[in-house]
């Protein structure tokens, strides 16, 4: 197990963040492309609503496909073997903080699930989780929120190989 500070879990030594192409950009713009052609062929009068109507759907179309085009859709890789690493995170109580740091510090992976938890709270203290599907890579963190932004209250914990299958299963059962 190795221990990194760091402010985000996505920042972790381990992993990248890559950007995947979006097909739907790519339709986007040809439906931009077939609207601009429809828009040259019409030949209604310059004031005519059905005129004003394709260039606008033709403007939302271009730039929806260069907003998806540009934003791309974003994944986590795994430095080491190139395998793609989800993301998780996990919303506790805040009087159970000083309890999850012990059980996290003891092993205790099994207990972490019968402290309650949310999913969507995004108040209290924050679990961080990136894990691999193989369950033989995780890194974890805690954080607390304090006004506007959450602050990192332990280093990122990382786990390898078999050490890390225990782990992987408590945050699988904690997302289920």
């Amino acid at each position: 197990m190795e221990t990194q500070m760091i402010k985000s879990i996505q920042e972790h030594e381990d992993v990248v963040s890559k950007k995947q192409f979006c097909i739907s950009s790519i339709v986007y713009l040809l439906a931009g492309v077939a609207l601009f052609v429809a828009y040259s062929q019409l030949t209604a009068p310059a004031q005519s609503s059905v005129r004003l109507a394709v260039m606008v759907l033709m403007v939302v179309a271009f730039i929806l496909g260069i907003v998806k085009l540009v934003s791309g859709k974003k994944r986590l890789i795994l430095k080491s073997d190139g395998t793609e690493v989800k993301e998780q995170a996990f919303f506790f109580d805040p009087k159970d903080s000083m309890r999850l740091q012990t059980l996290i510090d003891q092993r205790k992976y099994a207990d972490i699930q019968q402290l309650k938890h949310f999913k969507d709270d995004n108040s209290g203290v924050k679990l961080a989780a990136i894990f691999s599907a193989d369950g033989k890579y995780v890194a974890i963190q805690l954080s607390e929120y304090k006004p506007f932004a959450y602050d990192a209250i332990t280093n990122v914990k990382t786990y390898r190989g078999e050490e890390a299958v225990p782990v992987a299963r408590c945050i699988t059962t904690l997302s289920d």
